[in-house]
């Protein structure tokens, strides 16, 4: 069985939270092995009231009631302003994600970078704010749902961006494959800076479009990984299906 954690640590995330803490903490470790990625741990914050989805088998995929419970009112989780999140000239971002509704927010910095689930479609939207015309692209399938006859609806979900304003660029992964994108927008003019505003989970700025359903495993990335290093992580996740603490 492959190590997850060593897969995903050697590609060195600036952050990374499991989110697979027992219920009543407030805290999310970042687990982002700090030692490789010379940086200091930045743990995140529970805002809402402290997390109440304390699972059997902490840090599992697989199960309905794994990874952090989103209300839709109030949840979220901050991840603060630091030089290793702001301004990045390239991301990817990483999660696995088990929606309940759409028009919500899956990971924000302020209102300047978005990975959205869009209204009434629940597609994915990659959105990074500039001057004059903001960037946008969408993937063209949508991002399944969990209902009442589909209760472990799990994906992996992958967005990267190589820092150009050429939309094309922004690029939207599912279970390790390239989603195809439409709605494809350019941006133009200079990039907002995004320097003073907070990275959330599960809502825009901790006061609108908040996400329900659960989210786990968010790793954030100041690089774009390439098509075989995010199949080779969903292909990793997908061999370890026993308990574990984290991925990396």
């Amino acid at each position: 069985m492959q190590n997850i954690r060593g897969k995903l640590g050697n590609l060195i995330p600036l952050r990374y939270y499991p989110m697979d803490e027992p219920s009543g903490e407030t805290v999310a470790i970042d687990r982002s092995m700090p030692s490789a990625a010379g940086a200091t741990p930045i743990n995140a914050t529970y805002t809402g009231g402290p997390i109440t989805n304390a699972n059997e088998g902490i840090g599992r995929i697989r199960p309905a009631t794994s990874g952090v419970l989103f209300d839709a009112s109030n949840d979220t989780v901050s991840l603060g302003s630091a030089t290793n999140i702001d301004n990045l000239t390239a991301f990817t971002y990483n999660f696995w994600a088990r929606p309940t509704a759409v028009a919500a927010r899956l990971l924000t910095k302020g209102s300047k970078v978005k990975i959205v689930v869009l209204t009434s479609t629940g597609k994915i939207r990659i959105f990074v704010d500039h001057g004059t015309t903001n960037l946008r692209n969408d993937s063209a399938v949508s991002l399944p749902l969990s209902t009442s006859s589909t209760q472990s609806v799990w994906t992996m979900v992958t967005c990267t961006w190589d820092g150009s304003t050429t939309a094309a660029n922004a690029l939207v992964y599912f279970n390790g494959v390239a989603a195809d994108m439409e709605n494809t927008v350019n941006g133009v003019g200079s990039r907002s800076n995004d320097a003073s505003t907070s990275m959330f989970i599960g809502s825009e700025n901790n006061s609108t479009a908040f996400f329900s359903g659960h989210i786990s495993e968010v790793a954030v990335f100041g690089k774009v990984l390439t098509a075989a290093e995010i199949h080779g992580l969903y292909a990793a996740y997908r061999r370890d299906n026993t308990p574990r603490r984290g991925v990396l």
